[in-house]
């Protein structure tokens, strides 16, 4: 630089070379201009510049590190330094260089986004987080920030806050179709299939000729059993895009959901047939193979796909566990369980069953009869009531929820989060470190109770329609049945159980992708989750002012009429004859999938006795008669 704070001349003609896309001439001078001044830092960065943009990023790297040793309170180099480093898929170091450029900078907003990125892809999702918080806060509008905190938002499992972000980004900017695409994924996530359905027709409307938002929206569509509109959602991007690999997924999975296994093969048979074919399309062709009883032939075939390097551990755990179950029916148990044990070690557990039996017992310390006592009633009784079918994955409440469903007067809303939502709330305004929940709903305010019981019913309102029954099977609402009844004294709960060995052998042979059901990893996590979850339904049902009905899935599946006629008494409704219709196709009214496309049979009753040997904490459980009956 000159004295008067201007470039020298001879970078000056480079600066101008570099504008006109001369990069070679621009280059060379650069390079002249630094063996005259090496110790340059604006001309430093300006060759770094140019290196990256000519794809050289290592050389972009050099120079900026040259700049930084020169000038170590430069914030512009330690930017374009963590740009580079991101540019050769090293965010860690990335991060290092660019939460310097924060320091220095800090009124620089677009700096904290490329921090956060390389935090994101070093896999630090909280600090990541942390990040986008603090630019959102400084800068409220900051439309960019507020886009890439919902999608880490939703990384981080909090798909109604990811759903709030993307709201503000497209209120500010309608025109933003991929804030509408991160809405509608936010929305799936929160279980609001309406809003998510209406964010990707927004989407479809901005960016007709793109195919992501027809891809999701099939997905979504067939998610929520729609078949014949999915179907059609499909194969119109397949008219645009022969050959499109999500488009035939998407429809081999409707294949597999309709029971026509042959035809989702024979979809999928060009994928398979090229080399290397995506996890994808082996997943489901796996189940498609399994559903069309050709054992043999999938055992074979998971055999060569896994040898894939491509694999992720999930992929891994996914054809794993159909492997095992294409063993099972092939009567190979030993081997099949060691492939379930091989799958379910891809993935490490994270269930912690000495935390769980924990909160266990503050569960019931907490809500004993003098809370229950204390708010007796909250409210007006509401328009309509929530029903919570809990139980074991695997236990019937799927089943259940879609026969309940075909009633004119029930809805099956899904696995719904708003009790679990609720309990933070709780927390937030009566908790402390101290006393955290549940041990603050003591502290709770008969005024705080009121506002919270008012938005429970008013989202189970709105999910009604002109339903008197909403269907909640939240894998985790038997922790909350204590807060259920206190939001609403109408709740009614039904507690599916199922013989103690076929419900272990049902979950451990499963693959979840839910990190709330690692339970199922070990025979020794389902015996603690089992005894666990009987223990806290026999306090609700000796202290919790609500009746609590038991289903049995043996009598639910061989004698269903008899069963429901049990149910629908307890729920003080008349009985429909549309209830023994179950399998005509959009006769139940449900949020997600249909369960039951055919009928019920049994077959599955006595299929965990081949493994009783191998439950010995369970058999525990049940001679010991620590289980509800």
């Amino acid at each position: 630089m000159t004295e008067a704070g201007m470039p020298a001349a001879d970078l000056q003609e480079a600066m101008e070379r570099h504008r006109h896309g001369d990069l070679a001439a621009a280059r060379r001078l650069y390079l002249q201009h630094l063996q005259q001044r090496p110790g340059d830092v604006e001309g430093l960065c300006l060759l770094a510049a140019l290196e990256g943009q000519g794809g050289n990023h290592s050389g972009a790297e050099a120079a900026y590190r040259r700049a930084v040793a020169e000038d170590a309170d430069h914030g512009p180099a330690y930017a374009g330094l963590g740009a580079s480093l991101l540019l050769q898929d090293r965010p860690g170091d990335a991060a290092e260089a660019l939460a310097q450029a924060v320091r220095l900078m800090p009124e620089q907003p677009e700096i904290r986004l490329q921090l956060a990125l390389a935090l994101q892809r070093s896999g630090r999702l909280p600090q990541a987080r942390q990040v986008l918080t603090d630019v959102v806060k400084r800068w409220p509008d900051h439309l960019p920030g507020r886009h890439n905190l919902g999608l880490v938002l939703g990384q981080t499992g909090d798909p109604d806050g990811s759903a709030e972000q993307f709201r503000f980004v497209v209120r500010k900017d309608p025109t933003r179709y991929a804030a509408w695409l991160g809405l509608a994924r936010a929305l799936m996530g929160a279980n609001d299939p309406d809003g998510a359905e209406k964010a990707l027709i927004r989407a479809g409307e901005l960016c007709p000729d793109d195919p992501d938002a027809k891809r999701l929206l099939g997905n979504l569509l067939r998610g929520r059993g729609r078949y014949p509109e999915a179907e059609a959602v499909f194969e119109a991007v397949l008219a645009d895009r022969p050959g499109d690999t999500a488009a035939m997924l998407g429809l081999a999975e409707l294949d597999l959901a309709l029971g026509r296994a042959s035809r989702g093969l024979e979809r999928l048979a060009p994928l398979l047939d090229k080399p290397g074919a995506g996890p994808g399309v082996v997943k489901i062709a796996a189940r498609l193979m399994i559903a069309d009883e050709r054992y043999a032939e999938v055992v074979s075939r998971i055999d060569r796909w896994l040898e894939s390097p491509v694999l992720r551990p999930l992929d891994r755990a996914a054809l794993l566990s159909t492997k095992g179950r294409a063993l099972d029916e092939l009567g190979e148990t030993d081997e099949a369980w060691r492939t379930w044990t091989g799958s379910h070690a891809q993935i490490p557990s994270r269930f912690d069953g000495a935390h769980f039996t924990y909160a266990v017992d503050h569960l019931i310390g907490a809500y004993d009869e003098e809370v229950f006592a204390a708010h007796r009633d909250v409210g007006p009784h509401s328009r309509s009531m929530p029903l919570l079918v809990v139980g074991t994955p695997r236990s019937g409440k799927s089943i259940l929820e879609h026969l309940l469903a075909c009633h004119p007067r029930i809805r099956g809303a899904g696995e719904l989060r708003h009790l679990g939502a609720m309990t933070h709330e709780v927390a937030r305004r009566v908790g402390s470190p101290q006393r955290p929940y549940p041990a603050c709903i003591r502290a709770l305010r008969g005024s705080d109770l009121e506002d919270l019981a008012r938005e429970y019913r008013r989202a189970i309102d709105e999910l009604a329609g002109d339903a008197t029954w909403v269907v909640d099977t939240q894998p985790t609402n038997f922790l909350h049945i204590g807060l259920a009844a206190l939001l609403n004294p109408d709740v009614k709960v039904i507690f599916c159980r199922r013989d103690p060995i076929d419900t272990a052998w049902a979950c451990f042979r499963t693959h979840f992708a839910d990190p709330g059901l690692d339970f199922v990893a070990s025979p020794e996590g389902i015996a603690r989750y089992l005894t666990g979850m009987y223990r806290l339904m026999r306090h609700w049902q000796s202290t919790g002012p609500v009746g609590i009905l038991e289903v049995s899935y043996e009598d639910l599946v061989r004698s269903p009429r008899d069963t429901l006629g049990t149910v629908i008494e307890y729920l003080g409704l008349e009985w429909a004859d549309e209830l023994m219709d179950y399998t005509d196709p959009g006769r139940p009214k449900l949020a997600g999938p249909p369960a039951l496309i055919r009928p019920l049979d049994d077959g599955e009753i006595g299929r965990g006795a081949a493994y009783r040997d191998r439950f010995d904490e369970v058999i525990r459980l049940m001679t010991e008669g620590d289980h509800v009956r």
